[in-house]
């Protein structure tokens, strides 16, 4: 009887709680299985997977190219998961503040002695102010489009490099 000795390569990573599923099947297709998981709560929910797989296949230079193509891919996803939002709020945001110049300005206008003046100003700072939320939602709406399609084709050769990966492994197996 004889024994084969196989060693293993240990890697753990932490990535965003709602998209776990996804780097768990990606990883999954590059030959590392989930040995454990934890949840941390740290700025962001995220989860550490403890990942072990066969140290043969980690050699692979072929492989080790589709799993740094599928990692870009992954990253990409996550970071436009949240574009749209962020654009819309960072829109508003700086309406918001430019609003606040004119306002400021027309207090202490009408503080020196008050002119309709003052109020013109005041009136463009509640103008700025009160266009945030209108922008916000027109960004949103524009930026969730595009960063859907974006996120879409990235998700796409996420899984052209998962299927590449698993073919490639199969036909080192066989």
């Amino acid at each position: 009887m004889t024994h084969r000795y196989t060693g293993y390569d240990y890697v753990t990573v932490e990535v965003p709680r709602d998209h776990e599923a996804m780097h768990v099947d990606a990883r999954r297709a590059f030959g590392w299985s989930v040995e454990g998981a934890s949840t941390t709560h740290r700025p962001k929910p995220t989860v550490e997977l403890r990942l072990k797989r066969d140290y043969a296949l980690g050699t692979d230079p072929e492989l080790a190219a589709l799993e740094a193509e599928c990692h870009a891919a992954l990253a990409d996803v996550e970071f436009l998961s949240g574009l749209a939002e962020r654009r819309a709020v960072a829109a508003a945001g700086t309406l918001g503040a430019l609003g606040c110049v004119p306002l400021a300005i027309s207090v202490f206008q009408w503080e020196g002695g008050g002119s309709a003046g003052a109020l013109l100003i005041g009136l463009v700072g509640l103008v700025l102010w009160f266009a945030g939320y209108p922008t916000y939602q027109s960004v949103l709406r524009k930026q969730r489009v595009s960063t859907t399609i974006k996120r879409g084709r990235r998700l796409i050769d996420v899984h052209a490099a998962c299927g590449a990966a698993s073919s490639l492994i199969a036909e080192r197996a066989a």
